[in-house]
């Protein structure tokens, strides 16, 4: 896929509401869904997900697959260029890998297959689910947050 480094920067700043907890590899990455012009960035810890969207100047076809997080979030705001493309290379052989190509550089990281990577199944589409307003859920999220203990041993404990 190819796209604004921008647009690949607000999506990424998304997704970093929610951190990895857990050991599991596929958990600390991105899925990166494209299908069509259309990309779906999705991260999850196993009792979250995220998904954001953002649109591609161009993509080679539909494609699933993982990259890590902590790659992606660093070199991305780094980088100078202005656009940027991410693709998977190779395919089921054990050699396979991402590379983000920027006009004055290339890094390649590991990647999985898309369906590897665990995803929350829920009852109902995405357009049917009613939803809170923006503002009554941050001044909730306001109300308890003093409640929201500072030691991440018990991670299962800092919620609301």
């Amino acid at each position: 896929m190819k796209t604004e480094r921008a647009e690949f920067q607000r999506t990424l700043d998304i997704l970093k509401a929610l951190k990895p907890v857990t050991v599991l590899p596929a958990f600390h990455g991105y899925l990166v869904d494209v299908r069509e012009r259309n990309v779906r960035l999705v991260v999850s810890d196993g009792r979250s997900e995220i998904e954001a969207a953002m649109a591609a100047e161009e993509t080679s076809g539909d494609e699933s697959y993982t990259v890590p997080s902590l790659h992606l979030t660093g070199l991305i705001p780094a980088m100078e260029d202005q656009v940027l493309c991410l693709s998977r290379v190779g395919g089921e052989e054990k050699g396979a890998h991402c590379e983000l190509l920027g006009q004055r550089g290339r890094w390649k990281m590991n990647s999985l297959k898309g369906e590897m990577f665990p995803r929350i199944e829920t009852e109902a589409p995405l357009q049917q689910i009613t939803g809170v307003p923006v503002g009554v859920l941050r001044e909730a999220i306001r109300r308890c947050e003093f409640a929201i203990p500072k030691n991440d041993v018990r991670y299962q404990m800092n919620t609301c």
